[in-house]
């Protein structure tokens, strides 16, 4: 009997194992919200008769250029992609050539600009707001770093040469800046088309 329970206990002793274990725990943060600002550091907003229209831009007469140079700033804590777009009064006016002939009455932009580097401008601009508008869409053509910001969108607007009665009155430049991370996307397309497709 003692052989017998003597054998068992060494028997049982040999379902003995080595063991261990460890855990990993890796912090993470998690970006919160993505921050832009839209800056323009040329642009006059001096108003010395207090009506809330800058006096670079008040009373401008044809073919003046306006001093305006918006850029986007990135204030995140990442990368992103930047879009701009630009909505610009659309009318049917007439307008001179730069030698002074006239020219027919058509539909065409109040304003005009010429697009800096580092934009590029991916489709043909849209008739918004009823026809009232011509809306631009630009593409920043490389990420933009923490608390970075573009380049200038342009650095100035020219108002057509009107034919003196053609159009008169209070108007507006509108831009607004559009950001999406940059991580995922290879081509300011792409972000793009994904930015469009989440606010559609």
């Amino acid at each position: 009997m003692a052989f017998a329970a003597l054998l068992l206990l060494s028997v049982g002793g040999l379902w003995a194992y080595f063991t261990d274990s460890q855990s990993v725990s890796n912090a993470f943060t998690v970006v919160k919200y993505l921050k832009i600002s839209i800056e323009e550091p040329a642009w006059d907003t001096t108003d010395t008769d207090g009506d809330g229209i800058p006096d670079a831009s008040q009373n401008v007469t044809p073919t003046k250029e306006v001093a305006k140079d918006p850029q986007i700033k990135n204030e995140s804590d990442t990368a992103v992609w930047m879009i701009a777009q630009v909505k610009v009064p659309y009318v049917t006016v007439a307008t001179a050539t730069d030698e002074g002939a006239r020219q027919e009455e058509a539909p065409q932009q109040l304003f005009e600009w010429v697009l800096e580097e580092g934009w590029i401008e991916p489709e043909e601009p849209q008739l918004v707001d009823d026809g009232a508008a011509m809306l631009h869409t630009y593409l920043a053509t490389q990420p933009v770093g923490v608390h970075k910001s573009t380049p200038p969108l342009f650095t100035k607007v020219r108002l057509i040469n009107l034919i003196e009665g053609s159009f008169s009155g209070p108007c507006s430049i509108d831009i607004t800046g559009c950001a999406i991370q940059a991580a995922g996307f290879e081509t300011p397309e792409a972000a793009w088309s994904a930015y469009q497709t989440q606010n559609a």
